[in-house]
């Protein structure tokens, strides 16, 4: 998992991004944050669930999840901004898209299904109440997040499967970007 440093790439992807929280806060201030994905019951996000996880093998998508999905944006600004952070690779697709509501969450999951490099633009309404927690050689690392924006990024390829999940005690959003 490589943090990517705060540039003037990611401060316009996250201006670009501010414009859509903006528009789902007021969607969520008439009671319609978008379609709710769970909950799935409590969240599996510890490393005892990640056991039980691979034993089972390969879980592309969690199906322990409580976020809702968000449906309505200009996807093409957010595509143009997104493209913008790494000009010599091709935008596949946007990835995800979501609002975490406090105690909300996503399962251990690998995404093996689109490999390629991932970028996660992740927002957090306060300092180190979220995370996201992912498995490398063989040890389990959570990477605490700031409060505003948080920009990482991972590679999904097989046969090695990166395992991940989040948690958060506070409003969080994330958009997720497939490159190759």
């Amino acid at each position: 998992m490589i943090r990517i440093p705060i540039s003037a790439r990611t401060n316009n992807l996250g201006k670009v991004l501010d414009r859509v929280i903006a528009a789902h806060k007021l969607l969520r201030e008439q009671n319609n944050p978008g379609r709710l994905i769970g909950p799935a019951g409590e969240p599996k996000v510890e490393e005892s669930h990640l056991v039980e996880c691979r034993k089972k093998g390969d879980i592309v998508v969690s199906p322990e999840v409580y976020a809702h999905y968000i449906e309505q944006f200009d996807e093409g600004k957010v595509k143009g901004a997104a493209a913008a952070l790494f000009p010599n690779s091709t935008l596949k697709s946007i990835s995800g898209r979501f609002y975490y509501p406090p105690k909300g969450y996503m399962g251990w999951h690998t995404n093996s299904n689109m490999e390629g490099w991932r970028v996660y633009a992740t927002w957090a309404a306060e300092d180190k109440k979220s995370f996201f927690r992912y498995f490398h050689k063989n040890k389990v690392w959570t990477e605490w997040e700031d409060k505003g924006w948080n920009f990482r990024a991972f590679e999904v390829k097989k046969p090695n499967l990166y395992w991940h999940c989040v948690y958060t005690d506070c409003d969080r959003y994330s958009f997720g970007f497939r490159f190759q």
